[in-house]
């Protein structure tokens, strides 16, 4: 009979330690994803704004991330040069005053939003603000563009 009790008493136990294995697993889990998406955005200073105001888009690469500091007005915005569509590298065509993908002809505004072609969305955007006169953008993360119809 005790032996009968002791089993069971061991297959609770056995479950119990097994059931907090799990919910500790789970809130490792949790944890870890809480903390990738609240993650502290990494500011880096590109320039003071009075000197990066220009009239047209500037290409910038900072830790291998590379993308546009363009204007709206007197607010400025980091637009990733990849194209949303293929992954393509897009351009500043001056001239024309558009951004394009030369690889599949989508093209843009010279604020991003989307003009014609393939790509299901405007530019991609780095998160940008201006801290003391000085414009900042953090290169690890993307701001998805907005989708057309």
């Amino acid at each position: 009979m005790t032996s009968v009790r002791s089993r069971a008493g061991q297959a609770r136990l056995a479950l119990a330690l097994s059931a907090a294995a799990a919910l500790l697993l789970a809130a490792v889990t949790v944890s870890a994803g809480v903390a990738g998406m609240l993650a502290r955005p990494e500011w880096r200073p590109i320039g003071t704004a009075a000197e990066l105001r220009q009239a047209g888009p500037q290409l910038f690469t900072l830790e291998n991330s590379e993308f546009y500091l363009a204007w709206v007005g007197s607010t400025p915005i980091a637009l990733s040069t990849r194209d949303p569509h293929k992954g393509c590298r897009i351009r500043w065509y001056p001239e024309w005053r558009l951004f394009a993908d030369p690889c599949g002809g989508s093209a843009y505004d010279p604020d991003g939003r989307y003009r014609r072609g393939p790509s299901p969305r405007s530019m991609d955007e780095l998160p940008t603000r201006v801290v003391g006169g000085r414009v900042e953008v953090d290169v690890t993360r993307i701001i998805p563009g907005r989708q057309h119809v």
